[in-house]
């Protein structure tokens, strides 16, 4: 069982995917209604970054970024509107339980939420530690496992769980986790989830012996986040992206092409040839049927069917943090610069997004 306790305050660590998540300052909670703010709602340029997709839908999704960047679409990417929240603050990540409650998180423990399908906005910033010794940690991954029901992960081992739609949080982290950040979280249903994250080389070396062989950054829940526990790990690799489609299959992708996976639900792992060397955002698959997606710097997109690896060549060198796809013909993959791409059979062909 891992040791949970309240966190004091943040701890000096660093990790290569933060070097491309722009961290930005913003304001505090309050309510916000998209269609009487006013705000400047310019098109998506060079100057932005775009950090993660979700859909609801075959043509319905919603992607975040930085500036403070909330798109929504509704013919499956193709065609992105900016929606108006008053932060400029990074928002790393998007899920959403059906078409009407949805959680985005950020920067400084931001979490914005929507009950109405994104017609109202609601903002608050969930603190970790109390009184003096009260940190706002980022938050960089999330997961609406229902209507009531999301857990995010962050930095320095935070795990923020909310059974009441968001009303409140409660936060712990994960104790081996003190150096290191959690980047994703993905759950296969109400109680079964995993989270992935930096691997704590900074423990690693404060350690010895067995303790320092029991070290992960994988770690399992039965019980929908209320606790959580290790995982064997097959490499010693920070991961920043895991999959979990049902009870049995899951991959992980991260640094210097890392891919790895279990076929019976993580018990144990084994690591699987990527066929790149770049480090990989995100890793996405609909169903153990479907082909394996992954993304990731300089480009990189691929996919996986039957075994075989294959890219799919964009045009780009632009780093891709997230690719998603809601049905087996609509897909989407995003990343730095505003860049969007987007396909509608299957992945065979990738156009590029236009934003309104």
């Amino acid at each position: 069982m891992i040791k949970f306790a309240k966190t004091s305050g943040v701890r000096p660590a660093a990790a290569i995917l933060l070097c491309m998540l722009l961290l930005a300052v913003a304001p505090g909670c309050n309510r916000i209604d998209a269609d009487q703010l006013g705000l400047d709602t310019r098109p998506i340029t060079s100057r932005d970054r775009l950090y993660d997709v979700s859909f609801v839908s075959p043509n319905e999704a919603w992607a975040v970024g930085y500036p403070g960047i909330i798109l929504h679409s509704i013919d499956g990417g193709a065609n992105w509107q900016r929606e108006q929240i008053d932060t400029n603050d990074a928002l790393f990540a998007v899920d959403f339980a059906d078409a009407l409650h949805g959680w985005v998180v950020g920067r400084g423990g931001l979490v914005v939420s929507t009950v109405d399908g994104g017609q109202t906005w609601t903002s608050q910033r969930i603190e970790t530690g109390q009184g003096e010794g009260a940190a706002r940690q980022h938050l960089f991954g999330v997961e609406a496992i229902s209507p009531q029901h999301a857990v995010a992960v962050g930095s320095f081992g935070t795990v923020a769980l909310t059974l009441d739609g968001g009303s409140s949080w409660e936060t712990t982290f994960i104790e081996s986790m003190y150096s290191a950040h959690l980047f994703d979280v993905s759950f296969v249903d109400e109680n079964n989830g995993l989270i992935v994250g930096d691997y704590p080389s900074w423990e690693e070396w404060m350690l010895e012996g067995d303790e320092a062989a029991a070290l992960t950054n994988i770690f399992g829940t039965s019980d929908g986040g209320r606790s959580w526990q290790p995982l064997p790990v097959p490499v010693k690799a920070s991961l920043y992206a895991v999959e979990f489609p049902d009870p049995l299959h899951i991959r992980a992708a991260g640094r210097n092409g890392t891919l790895i996976g279990s076929e019976d639900g993580g018990s144990t792992w084994q690591q699987f040839d990527s066929g790149v060397e770049q480090h990989l955002f995100d890793v996405f698959r609909l169903n153990p049927q479907s082909p394996l997606w992954i993304c990731g710097d300089t480009g990189v997109l691929a996919e996986a069917d039957n075994g075989t690896m294959t890219r799919r060549e964009l045009g780009t060198v632009i780093w891709l943090r997230a690719v998603s796809f809601s049905d087996e013909q609509h897909g989407v993959v995003l990343g730095g610069r505003g860049t969007s791409f987007y396909t509608a059979d299957g992945g065979k062909t990738w156009e590029s997004s236009e934003y309104q």
